[in-house]
């Protein structure tokens, strides 16, 4: 069984649990769609104005990493791929090479498409 999630609106600084595995639930205050913040952070009191700016801003700074994170990620496979490719192009022709290259470029050209 899944933990419940603190799902939070930074506006309002309210706080709704739910099951991680449901859809967002809207602030029960302004009716905007809240966030995800997992099971694990501790939500500060309403009246706690600075707790939550820290939270927000730790929270921001986590999702940023996570982008930067996944931007490497993209990068270093982009290289791997272009090396194997490379490396195949090298190499005396055989039965299953040209199939592999074009497998290869596939997977590239996905990789290079934006993010959606």
């Amino acid at each position: 069984m899944p933990s419940n999630h603190n799902f939070v609106c930074f506006d309002c600084r309210a706080n709704v649990r739910r099951s991680g595995l449901a859809e967002a639930p809207l602030c029960p205050q302004c009716g905007r769609e809240c966030t995800d913040l997992g099971y694990k952070v501790p939500i500060p009191p309403k009246s706690d104005l600075v707790a939550w700016q820290r939270l927000y801003i730790d929270f921001r700074e986590f999702k940023r990493r996570i982008a930067v994170t996944r931007d490497e990620e993209r990068v270093a496979n982009t290289h791997r791929l272009e090396r194997q490719i490379e490396h195949l192009e090298s190499k005396p022709a055989n039965p299953g090479r040209e199939q592999t290259i074009r497998e290869l470029r596939r997977r590239l050209s996905d990789l290079k498409q934006p993010a959606r």
